[in-house]
């Protein structure tokens, strides 16, 4: 249902922006992760932990493009949301 593909969206949008990363297409992997984190509204468990980890990664991104006031709002609005939907145990992927 659209349910699911709702849950999806924000996982590829997270893994294509993986991709132009790695490929140092910063500005389309911002693009990429911006989308994503705008299409998580809920505060599941699932949207609170998958909101964090794609700010954790939006800053890495931001970073590496040397936008330092704009990765420090991502790692604010990572807090905001565990703040918000209470703590999720995060997982770090590499």
């Amino acid at each position: 249902g659209s349910g699911k593909q709702t849950r999806e969206l924000p996982k590829r949008l997270e893994s294509l922006a993986e991709i132009y990363a790695a490929n140092n297409k910063l500005d389309l992997a911002e693009q990429q992760l911006q989308k994503a984190v705008a299409s998580l509204e809920e505060c599941s468990e699932f949207e609170a932990a998958l909101a964090e980890r794609i700010y954790q990664s939006l800053a890495v991104v931001l970073l590496k493009q040397k936008k330092l006031k704009d990765a420090e709002s991502a790692i604010r609005k990572a807090i905001a949301v565990a703040e918000r939907c209470g703590e999720v145990d995060v997982a770090t992927s590499s």
